[in-house]
């Protein structure tokens, strides 16, 4: 899995990064052959947006949150991520 972290207009610290990577390894546990994971993180006017890409084998998954907190926007785009990988397995798992 390929990770990319992106900071517009915002310095990243390392401690961020490895937050990041941390919380987006989580995602193997879903589907193994996932190819990237891109993470955007920008700042305008005191707000943060967070915006993650996953790309995997026949399959792209975006989620996108804006707030003041940015830990708490991070949390809430990783859970959107997480949702939309169980209903892809959920739904394969189901089929014939």
């Amino acid at each position: 899995m390929n990770l990319v972290i992106t900071g517009r207009h915002f310095d990243l610290t390392e401690n961020l990064k490895e937050e990041i990577h941390k919380k987006t390894e989580r995602f193997k546990r879903y589907f193994s052959h996932i190819i990237d994971v891109h993470v955007v993180i920008s700042r305008e006017k005191g707000r943060y947006q967070v915006e993650i890409i996953l790309s995997a084998k026949k399959l792209i998954c975006t989620s996108k949150e804006e707030g003041n907190d940015l830990y708490l926007c991070l949390n809430k785009a990783i859970e959107k991520i997480e949702t939309q990988l169980s209903h892809l397995k959920d739904k394969i798992k189901d089929k014939p």
